[in-house]
């Protein structure tokens, strides 16, 4: 019966992982597998299978190597390459030879010294022991291995072990993934190679999940919800105590594909068109099946902004969209986890017609930076590109209008002013000189007319 698989939509929300830079975080990962004598055939299948699964549930910016060793590395799957395709050619390997880790390790730190990434690991698949055909070879073999393991932690790299258990091999490995900060998984009776998957993935990795549900019906068929259709990538795990088969998945997608194991199965769809899928499943009997959903945002971020003269504020126009050129703000579901930061502070805003609007008081012109992020979401999400500047120009102040303009001087009145007056004031001088001189003329000859005229005789 099945008592907790979701069908219905559950609260949207995004992890704020990977984020912090816009960009999407980047990851190498190696799997040395132990294909000596002491590893059975069915150990080496299962070890098979947990590779095939974390290899399918690893985020976009990861990719998975394959090296298989005994008394030296005898094959390998390359980054880039197929998985799939490689552990196909590998599970009719006959196993044989002894056991060298550490030639295994020293050729992994070969392989990631040329990766230019955010995280790299190892993952050690073994039964433990360290094994050459002399005394002498193996004692030698034992120091390589811890001289490399030691290597690996100089250069950040952390080594893991999924550890199966023997009672007549002594463990010989897990004091030197301890160097490098790994962990020990023990492969018991009661915990499976695909649980040391998950635990890998989700602890390590990082890998944020939504729990479906559990079921232990050994044949289902239900309806899982996907939230939305802004995803460029989602992938359903599911984790199985038995065998699973005949697993259907009916969706509209650009791309559907199932890796699956005798435990396990990855459904991966590439830009979903709808909002849920039908998955119909069986197990080989009755058994516990754990389900998760992992989804995955390709975000991109445009800004514009206007200025308001009538308030002296900025108003930002913010557009989020996925890698189809989607508003992802268009989705009232969604829009709740969307954060939006200005310079690392984050501002509130209003959906208008699919974008963000906000609106924020500027003294000066200046540029600012515009990250996206979501907040509160149980699911990997990745916002590559998430990250924009815009120019914020601010408008000289402007003075009011009642102020009275302020005469402007124009210097060539002015001097045609000046020398205007100066020839007025010359004439003046020059009549006043006249009158002056006429009026002297006059009273002398009223002088002369004045005067009488005597005569003398002798």
């Amino acid at each position: 019966m099945l008592f907790l698989f979701l069908a219905v939509g559950l609260p949207v929300q995004a992890s704020s992982q990977a984020q912090g830079d816009g960009l999407q975080e980047s990851g190498r990962v190696i799997f040395l597998l132990d294909g000596s004598d002491s590893m059975s055939k069915e150990r080496w299948q299962e070890a098979l299978d947990c590779v095939l699964m974390v290899d399918a549930m690893l985020p976009s910016g990861y990719q998975a190597a394959l090296a298989v060793y005994s008394t030296d590395v005898d094959a390998v799957v390359e980054f880039g390459h197929s998985m799939e395709d490689g552990i196909s050619g590998l599970k009719d390997r006959k196993q044989g030879g002894y056991t060298n880790p550490g030639a295994a390790l020293d050729a992994a730190l070969e392989m990631l010294a040329g990766e230019s990434v955010d995280k790299k690991y190892v993952v050690l698949v073994t039964d433990g022991e360290i094994s050459m055909p002399e005394a002498e070879e193996a004692e030698a073999a034992c120091a390589l291995y811890h001289d490399t393991a030691a290597n690996a932690a100089e250069q950040g790299i952390i080594v893991d072990v999924l550890l199966y258990e023997t009672k007549d091999i002594e463990d010989q490995v897990s004091d030197g993934v301890a160097l490098t900060g790994g962990n020990c998984f023990l492969r018991t009776q009661d915990k499976t190679a695909e649980d040391f998957g998950r635990n890998y993935l989700f602890d390590r990795i990082g890998l944020e999940r939504i729990m479906l549900g559990v079921s232990d019906s050994p044949d289902n068929l239900t309806k899982v919800s996907l939230q939305d259709t802004f995803a460029d990538r989602v992938r359903i795990l599911l984790l199985s105590d038995n065998g699973l088969q005949d697993i259907q998945v009916s969706c509209q997608s650009r791309k559907i594909s199932i890796a699956q194991g005798y435990r396990f199965a990855v459904i991966t769809l590439e830009h979903p068109l709808e909002d849920s899928i039908d998955l119909q499943y069986a197990m080989a009997e009755k058994g516990r099946m754990d389900a998760y959903l992992v989804k995955e945002y390709n975000l991109s971020v445009s800004a514009e902004a206007s200025y308001m003269p009538e308030t002296g504020k900025q108003q930002i126009q913010v557009r989020v969209t996925n890698s189809e050129g989607k508003d992802i703000l268009e989705n009232p579901e969604i829009r709740d986890g969307v954060a939006i930061y200005m310079d690392g502070e984050k501002v509130s805003y209003e959906v208008s017609q699919g974008s963000a609007v906000v609106t924020r008081f500027e003294e000066n012109s200046r540029e600012i930076e515009i990250d996206v992020n979501f907040e509160g979401l149980n699911s990997r999400v990745y916002c590559n590109n998430a990250r924009s500047s815009l120019w914020l120009e601010v408008p000289p102040e402007e003075l009011p209008e009642d102020l009275p303009e302020e005469p402007v001087e124009d210097t060539v009145s002015l001097f045609w002013l000046y020398m205007v007056t100066a020839g007025v004031c010359v004439v003046f001088v020059v009549l006043m000189c006249l009158f002056k001189q006429s009026k002297k003329k006059t009273k002398l000859s009223a002088a002369k007319k004045q005067i009488p005229r005597t005569f003398t005789r002798y």
